[in-house]
């Protein structure tokens, strides 16, 4: 089954790479135009170019680290000024730093929060409709303990969220038992 995106945008954070990456080569080859965020300027920005190179779609990288809130209204600012309002947002971007309970720091833990936490819940103000988290949800290890609790945290139950993409691993998982 095809899916068209024509005339949709598309944000990813953490898209200069990896599953981000890989979402927005889905959206651009389906006709959406796509704004990359990441932290590195110079892998954003290639990305979002060879991105366009391969399908023809409107594609811009940002550098943007999402658990910045002032760099979050920055961007957004300059996105909807190159893209106007924005269909689908994937909130992608994420570490899992982790340690034994005890052991992991304020800083740590601050960070978890400001990166995964508050970087959604302040896209989410935006216009939002795609939800991106990962099989930690329910299967963290044991050392995973700030990833695991931000990531259930994220689970928006909105009328404004149309997709909540919960695991792709699970369902990879799941077809390969």
């Amino acid at each position: 089954m095809e899916i068209r995106l024509d005339g949709r945008k598309a944000l990813i954070t953490g898209g200069s790479k990896g599953l981000g990456l890989a979402m927005a080569t889905t959206f651009a080859e389906s006709g959406a135009d796509v704004a990359l965020l990441a932290r590195t300027e110079s892998e954003v920005s290639d990305a979002a170019d060879a991105l366009a190179a391969a399908t023809g779609r409107f594609c811009r990288g940002y550098a943007c680290d999402v658990a910045n809130a002032s760099e979050i209204d920055r961007t957004f600012t300059l996105v909807r000024a190159d893209f106007g309002e924005i269909d689908i947002l994937v909130n992608n971007a994420g570490v899992a730093k982790g340690g034994a309970f005890e052991s992991i720091t304020d800083e740590e833990w601050q960070y978890d929060f400001d990166l995964k936490l508050m970087a959604a819940a302040i896209n989410f103000r935006s216009k939002s409709y795609c939800h991106s988290s990962s099989v930690m949800d329910s299967n963290a290890p044991p050392f995973a303990t700030p990833a695991l609790l931000t990531k259930i945290s994220i689970s928006p139950k909105s009328a404004r969220t149309r997709v909540n993409v919960r695991s792709i691993s699970d369902a990879l998982a799941t077809s390969h038992a």
